[in-house]
């Protein structure tokens, strides 16, 4: 009995508690549904513009705004009727009963960077870090990177902070830009094979492609780098002239010259169907030409270089390399061969061998033409290098000019200070040195140099007079301003510090002119400015020092860079000695053996490998 009378007390307690609990979960989905049918009112007042309605009726909401849900919902309406003050209001509203909630955090963070609000944005984003709301973080600390930044420089991408964020958001979006930053950074820090490492197996467009390509080329792997671009050329709508221009410079880099020619040549045998309106890089397709018309001179192939010079001359008239190579070649092609008496017997007797009619038919071009060009080109822009030119073609020209008044004439326009610009006073420096040095004056070359320098020097005394430099003092000064100064003008230093004695100032001016003139500040990278003499000399000088192995290294890469044979055939001379002195005999004849393939008369080459066999 005791126990029906405790079921029978136990029995409507239960019975009253199913009942609030169908009445609950009833109610539940009675507002869910309520809710539903007011949202889809809202939008009907969206669609038919009555956008104040709207508004009303989503404050109305707002006290339901509990769940992460509805106050998303809400959200995206505030947003889609541009209330913004009213959707962040929801946003964080709803955040205080709901902080750890990663949609509403994102949400959130998204509108604060829309807006610009980076700091406020940060600590929302945060929250999200490692999460799969992780790309949103990484948005927001690099937005707030580049906000905050003080320089306008590299330094951004350059941040092992940032480095992760990078790889991050790409983990998270798959959206390239990110793992090319990651790329960026290595390159930036010298860490070209992390880099290189990084290369996806497939690419989004070529663009993507491309980007991919300077990555292998950079980090010197040229065979890739050509490769990739094939790919590129077959599989995408390429820039072909961007395309080419670094398909045939990787070609150079592992000294396949004649494949760098056809890559070339494959552009310029299809240049009526370029489109140069389209062309992203307009200074590119003149430089591809003028590589093309330095290959043929190279090769001694004197009526295709004149060709490809008088396309340039005619397409691109203003273009300055253009200009100063057509007026070189057009002194070279009329300059009288020197013959020896067997050559002058021969000719006299009206016989010409086929080395003789080949030269005698090759093509000409006139100086006058040749100047008349730069003139012109100087009337529309006033160009310090064509000034130049335009001097010393005026000089070849004229036979009748002694060295005499070429030094006055020189010597005046030097002591013009306040007529020409500093850009042209530079370049007349130069073009006065070498030609001092030409007829043998060092010293009064000296004093051209060591002039011009203590023109720049800045007064450094208190009393506002300038500390005069000589040949002791200049050298510390211009190894400590180097990079005020441009590549030529320490290339000039180089050679008056080696011409004085001076091993460690010359190597440390050479090893900047090679290594550190182009920006990027690693001695396996030649800048692209320097000239392969220069990069010559201080592999010369490391060898002069016992440092074989970073000669040996030096001259393979400028070997590379070189087109003309019998310049080349020089370089794996050099190589060959090395290797005779470190008696590694195979290294030594195959070296020189190539020196002699690519070019037969080298005599020095003919007679190591005479010594060596």
């Amino acid at each position: 009995m005791n126990k029906v009378k405790s079921f029978i007390t136990i029995f409507p307690i239960l019975f009253f508690s199913y009942i609030l609990f169908c009445f609950s979960s009833c109610s539940m989905k009675a507002e869910q549904k309520s809710l539903t049918v007011q949202f889809e009112i809202i939008d009907s007042l969206i669609m038919q513009s009555q956008f104040s309605d709207a508004v009303k009726d989503l404050k109305k909401l707002e006290k339901h705004a509990f769940d992460p849900w509805i106050c998303i919902s809400i959200y995206k309406r505030y947003a889609q009727l541009g209330e913004a003050s009213a959707a962040e209001k929801v946003l964080k509203k709803s955040l205080k009963k709901n902080e750890n909630n990663l949609e509403l955090n994102a949400i959130l963070a998204k509108l604060l960077i829309s807006q610009n609000r980076f700091d406020e944005a940060l600590k929302v984003a945060s929250f999200l870090k490692s999460s799969d709301y992780g790309s949103i973080y990484s948005e927001c600390i690099l937005k707030h990177s580049l906000s905050n930044a003080e320089k306008k420089d590299d330094s951004f991408y350059k941040s092992q902070d940032l480095y992760q964020v990078y790889y991050d958001a790409y983990v998270g979006t798959k959206n390239p830009i990110w793992i090319r930053n990651c790329a960026i950074f290595n390159i930036l820090n010298g860490l070209y094979e992390n880099a290189f490492s990084l290369i996806p197996s497939s690419f989004l467009d070529f663009h993507d492609a491309y980007f991919w390509a300077l990555v292998c080329y950079d980090s010197k792997h040229y065979y890739e780098c050509a490769d990739l671009l094939a790919f590129a050329q077959k599989n995408f709508d390429v820039d072909l002239v961007k395309t080419i221009a670094l398909q045939s410079d990787s070609y150079v880099a592992i000294s396949d010259m004649e494949a760098a020619e056809n890559a070339r040549q494959t552009l310029i045998k299809d240049i009526n169907s370029i489109d140069f309106s389209s062309v992203e890089d307009e200074d590119l397709l003149p430089i591809i030409f003028v590589n093309s018309a330095i290959w043929a001179k190279n090769q001694q192939l004197e009526n295709q270089c004149a060709d490809i010079l008088f396309y340039i001359v005619n397409k691109w008239p203003t273009f300055v390399p253009g200009l100063i190579l057509y007026s070189d070649f057009a002194f070279e092609s009329n300059k009288k061969r020197t013959e020896d008496s067997e050559m002058l017997n021969l000719r006299n007797a009206g016989i010409f061998s086929k080395e003789m009619e080949l030269y005698d038919s090759r093509r000409k071009i006139p100086l006058s033409d040749a100047l008349y060009r730069i003139e012109k080109a100087l009337k529309e822009s006033q160009n310090a290098y064509l000034s130049l030119a335009q001097l010393d073609l005026k000089y070849k020209m004229d036979s009748s000019v002694s060295q005499k008044d070429k030094l006055r004439d020189l010597w005046y326009m030097l002591e013009e200070n306040n007529e020409i610009s500093q850009e042209f006073k530079s370049l007349l420096v130069q073009y006065a040195v070498n030609f001092l040095l030409g007829i043998n004056d060092f010293d009064n070359a000296w004093d051209v140099f060591i002039t011009y320098i203590n023109s720049t020097v800045e007064p450094s005394r208190k009393d506002g007079k300038k500390v005069i430099l000589d040949k002791n003092l200049v050298w510390n000064y211009l190894i400590e301003n180097i990079f005020e100064y441009e590549l030529p003008i320490i290339e000039i230093a180089s050679y008056f510090s080696a011409s004085f004695g001076l091993r460690t100032e010359t190597t440390r001016l050479l090893e900047f002119c090679v290594y550190e003139s182009g920006g990027i500040l690693d001695k396996n990278v030649i800048s692209p400015y320097v000239s392969n003499a220069t990069a010559m000399n201080l592999a010369n000088v490391y060898c002069s020092v016992g440092k074989t192995n970073m000669a040996l290294d030096l001259y393979g890469k400028i070997a590379g860079r070189e087109s003309k044979n019998s310049i080349r055939s020089e370089i794996f001379y050099k190589i060959a000695c090395i290797y005779t002195e470190q008696g590694d005999k195979k290294n030594a004849l195959r070296s020189v053996d190539y020196a002699l393939s690519i070019f037969p008369e080298n005599a020095k080459a003919s007679l190591l490998k005479t010594k060596l066999q």
